[in-house]
């Protein structure tokens, strides 16, 4: 508080102490807020993260073994590129160890969507043993003790509606750290409406990975995004991995927006892991999509990880594996909104849908959503359905369209 740099002795024993629950709630709220009165250094950053990871569950790996690992800081609707790019990449023998939270303010993080497939929670020993028959799984963080410090500082910030970029980079990056990981890209959606609103806040947070992430001997790539509107059509955890198997199934309905944007960031992690660079990068990545070597590496990572198949009945009928994306089950009500009058959409105000499809019933109810059947540009008719709302409950379809009433996420 008295604005005095802190010590890596310090650092690592304030850590320990939070990971070991010797740090009263008190003092550990003291050490979070201490970030809003001083600038953290980068030394600091680094120092944290790698703490963080060193006091938990940490993954090993042959030394000089490329481990590599994307991550979005959020805010975009939509937008689950996580699962269509970890097939790929593992499918180009990339080692791929996916970890992930699930949503608090979003309709469906990673963590909701990789549900509607597959089991996410394992123990250490049985995701190493998935990691070496797939090099790759996608599981969720919160059933391992990775950087355990983290996941406590995250529940004494989110009560105070406290954020420090400083803090958050050093979480996001600790939990790669545990995972071993070499090779990492990070992307950072900016738009008007997303979390990231403009170019001076988009640079402040690349500065910052690469900072930590140069600390921790990670090789990087930050890439910046345009998030002026949602990334695919549908909005809540079926409602995208549908999208997703269209991508991966090369469906005649898959969403080109997030099949580019997957493509783009998966060619990134190609070229700083050096299987190609530029335009031999992205045909690459396209390959593997094309040819169906990519879906054929997720049946294998959902063949491994979704062994109980009662998990996933709600939403699959049969073999996970052998879903076809429009088998998906979708929530039992559903209503189209129709335009009020001819126009043309101008704008797609994210939060607003966000809430919208939060009064749904996501993130608990995976089914739960909105599919947008048009996007940002569109010419509409009077009548013509904008998008459906999906529940399981009239009384959730009536609450959504109360606060459409009141204000709605489509501008024209």
């Amino acid at each position: 508080m008295r604005g005095e740099e802190i010590t890596e002795k310090e650092i690592n024993s304030i850590i320990k102490d939070i990971s070991e629950n010797k740090l009263t709630d008190t003092l550990a709220t003291y050490y979070v807020a201490s970030s809003f009165f001083k600038e953290t250094s980068d030394e600091e950053m680094y120092l944290t993260a790698k703490a963080m990871a060193e006091n938990g569950v940490t993954f090993k790996y042959p030394k000089d073994e490329i481990i590599a690992d994307k991550h979005c800081i959020g805010g975009v609707p939509g937008n689950e590129t996580t699962m269509i790019m970890i097939p790929l990449l593992a499918s180009l023998g990339i080692t791929m160890p996916k970890n992930f939270s699930k949503a608090i303010t979003s309709p469906a993080a990673t963590g909701e969507c990789v549900s509607v497939l597959m089991n996410t929670e394992f123990e250490q020993p049985e995701i190493e043993q998935i990691i070496k028959e797939c090099n790759a799984c996608l599981i969720w963080g919160g059933a391992l003790d990775l950087a355990p410090a983290d996941d406590k500082l995250i529940k004494i910030q989110y009560p105070l509606a406290m954020q420090n970029i400083a803090k958050v980079v050093s979480s996001i990056m600790a939990k790669k750290y545990a995972m071993g990981v070499s090779h990492s890209l990070i992307d950072i959606p900016m738009g008007p409406t997303a979390k990231v609103k403009n170019i001076q806040e988009a640079q402040e947070w690349k500065q910052k990975f690469e900072t930590v992430g140069k600390g921790l001997g990670m090789k990087m790539t930050v890439q910046i995004t345009e998030a002026n509107e949602p990334i695919g059509a549908g909005i809540g955890a079926v409602l995208q991995v549908r999208e997703v198997l269209r991508v991966l199934q090369q469906h005649e309905k898959r969403p080109t927006d997030l099949e580019e944007k997957a493509v783009f960031l998966a060619s990134k992690i190609i070229e700083i892991v050096g299987l190609a660079q530029g335009e031999e990068a992205i045909k690459l990545a396209y390959g593997q999509l094309v040819s169906g070597k990519a879906w054929e590496k997720m049946q294998q990572i959902i063949k491994i990880q979704a062994y109980n198949d009662e998990y996933t009945a709600p939403f699959v009928n049969g073999k996970t594996y052998e879903v076809k994306s429009e088998e998906l089950k979708l929530a039992e009500y559903s209503e189209d909104i129709v335009a009020e009058a001819d126009g043309e959409i101008k704008n797609i105000d994210m939060k607003q849908l966000n809430m919208v499809t939060r009064s749904l019933g996501a993130p608990h109810d995976l089914q739960a959503g909105i599919y947008l059947h048009h996007k940002t540009g569109a010419t509409i008719k009077k009548g013509e359905v904008l998008f459906t709302l999906y529940a399981n409950s009239m009384e959730r379809i009536d609450t959504a369209k109360a606060m459409l009433a009141e204000k709605t996420f489509i501008e024209m």
